[in-house]
């Protein structure tokens, strides 16, 4: 039988370059499994390292037990299906990049901001990206902070724009900066294959209160404008949603929204900071919450946030189960796309 964590390519494809230097394979496993740091050996060095290889082995074998819990926790295994797991060679077909985790917005449960930075700033790393990753390369995407907000990111896109423009590119953003001037400049000419807008909530006030500094009227013309890029160049676009203790009474109007802008809606539930998780809720109000994520589901046959109730269940105990398992349309486990 195939092992769980087979499913997921990121392990035998890709880098994750977080913005102190330091290098995972995976973002989802940030801080708990560095294979190298950029800083102190090349790209090529950290990918065929003892490290990366071991990693690489025990995730295939279905015995890496940070894998297991990750995909557990949050689907990640889900996330990349359109990323060939057939291969023969062993080359860096993906990178995923935090360049920098400056941040324009300051998010009351953002953990970016006491990140380092700086790790990019050897030449030797731009010569190599150049002249040995990039022409192999299949896949960027782009995180932060605020990747549109960071000079580096115009670095990167010129570079691929010379070395290999067919590169696909998957952005994640928080959609307060100057979209027609980077359409103008930048974003027409690059392969878009993904990008995703986060946005909490849908309550000017509150998103002020969730997003410090940000704007809700400015984050929505951001999603449209790229909107209409999307039914121009069909690739594929999200509106991210954290669900956490200030917002978890807007899924409903998240999903509705979605539906009527026409954009995807990815829910995601947030663990860390546990001050800002709704897990930390006495069990009678969090059960009361996943009821209503039950709810939501039969009125709107949305896999994501139905998934999103099992997890919270699967963090309780069985008191927890048996006092919400008549709400639910079924017990075995949904997994979304």
């Amino acid at each position: 039988m195939k092992k769980k964590h087979e499913q997921c390519p990121i392990a035998i494809s890709q880098l994750y370059l977080h913005s102190s230097g330091k290098v995972y394979p995976c973002g989802f496993i940030q801080g708990r499994e560095s294979i190298g740091n950029i800083k102190e050996s090349s790209m090529k060095e950290i990918w065929n390292g003892e490290l990366a290889t071991s990693f690489r082995q025990s995730h295939q074998a279905g015995t890496n037990s940070t894998c297991s819990e990750m995909q557990g926790k949050y689907n990640c295994h889900l996330l990349h299906n359109h990323i060939n797991t057939e291969r023969e060679d062993t080359k860096i077909k993906r990178l995923d990049i935090m360049i920098d985790s400056f941040c324009n917005l300051v998010c009351i449960m953002c953990t970016n901001r006491s990140e380092e930075n700086q790790g990019f700033t050897n030449e030797a790393f731009w010569k190599e990206l150049e002249e040995s990753i990039l022409p192999d390369i299949e896949e960027i995407e782009l995180v932060g902070g605020e990747p549109f907000v960071v000079k580096d990111t115009y670095r990167l896109i010129d570079l691929v724009m010379k070395v290999k423009p067919s590169i696909r590119w998957c952005f994640v953003t928080n959609g307060h900066f100057d979209f027609d001037r980077l359409l103008a400049k930048r974003l027409q000419h690059l392969n878009i294959y993904s990008a995703a807008v986060s946005i909490d909530s849908f309550i000017p006030e509150r998103f002020k209160e969730i997003r410090v500094n940000g704007d809700l009227d400015k984050a929505l013309d951001t999603l449209r404008k790229i909107r209409k890029e999307r039914d121009l160049k069909k690739f594929y676009l999200t509106c991210n949603f954290l669900i956490q203790r200030d917002n978890y009474d807007e899924v409903r109007a998240a999903i509705n929204f979605c539906k009527e802008e026409e954009v995807a809606f990815y829910p995601m539930l947030l663990r860390d900071p546990s001050d800002f998780s709704i897990l930390n809720f006495p069990n009678s109000k969090l059960a009361s919450i996943v009821k209503d994520f039950l709810c939501i589901y039969r009125e709107t046959k949305n896999l994501k946030i139905y998934n999103i109730a099992l997890k919270i269940i699967k963090s309780k105990d069985k008191d927890f189960l048996l006092e919400v398992a008549e709400d639910l349309p079924e017990l075995e486990r949904v997994e979304h796309d």
